[in-house]
């Protein structure tokens, strides 16, 4: 067992799961490297049931806009959340 989980199960510590939009955590204009939704959404419901937390990192481009393909990833997370 790697040494963070055991850690973490010994003191039932939650699982902490961090994800991205994108493959990097930092959005570029011209990366078009995106996850799908169902990625994102299969690593949340796993942890879900592991009952820890999920952390999704949605950040802004260089002129503070979130950028329209994360809005587009967002809407459908958010369908595929309320549907099941």
């Amino acid at each position: 067992m790697e040494r963070r989980q055991w850690f973490q199960a010994d003191l039932n510590i939650p699982r902490d799961e961090y994800a991205e939009l994108l493959m990097t955590w930092n959005p570029k204009t011209l990366d078009n490297n995106w996850k799908s939704p169902e990625t994102d959404y299969n690593k949340l419901t796993d942890n879900n049931k592991k009952e820890g937390n999920f952390f999704l990192n949605v950040g802004p481009d260089g002129n503070g806009e979130i950028l329209k393909a994360s809005i587009e990833i967002l809407k459908e997370l958010g369908r595929m959340i309320n549907e099941n």
